[in-house]
């Protein structure tokens, strides 16, 4: 059963990417703006989470990313199945240009300090959409590698460091 995710703030509109993580009920999302009281420029995008509350069949406990941006967005989050590696991409001034794919650590009941995943994936241009699988494989979309156009989808193996365009 589901239940309508009911975005509070000033912004209702503008809110898409959610990424699950089943164990603990949580929701992680893209929103414009602000949501939850929390103001950012209206030109950008932070990430938010909500817990499910299955007793009332509500969205609960809405909380703002720490490392959201008053200058930049950070975008498209994707949890990992343990739920402690938050997966986003954000266009931060120390990046390599462009949107580039970071990782937060859940640790001592905190996010980390995001970290560039680095040269192996991030590039120019615009790198988008993270999905970790395993641990060890992450898929995204990047426009900054020479592929076939527009964003092309892209596997990057963590252990070997290889990156694959994944082709038509």
């Amino acid at each position: 059963e589901s239940a309508k995710l009911k975005i509070k703030g000033k912004n209702k509109l503008g809110v898409a990417q959610a990424s699950f993580h089943n164990p603990s009920k949580t929701v992680y999302y893209t929103a414009l703006g602000s949501t939850n009281g929390t103001v950012l420029n209206k030109n950008h995008f932070g990430v938010y989470s909500a817990k499910y509350n299955l007793t009332d069949n509500v969205w609960t406990n809405f909380n703002t990313f720490p490392y959201n941006g008053t200058f930049y967005s950070t975008i498209t989050p994707n949890i990992n199945k343990t739920g402690d590696k938050l997966y986003f991409s954000a266009n931060k001034s120390e990046g390599f240009g462009g949107m580039d794919i970071y990782v937060s650590e859940w640790k001592n009941n905190e996010w980390s300090e995001p970290v560039n995943v680095g040269k192996g994936v991030n590039t120019a241009g615009d790198e988008l959409y993270p999905f970790i699988f395993e641990d060890s494989i992450l898929y995204f979309a990047s426009n900054g590698r020479l592929g076939l156009g527009g964003l092309d989808v892209y596997q990057y193996n963590m252990n070997s460091g290889i990156t694959t365009n994944l082709g038509a």
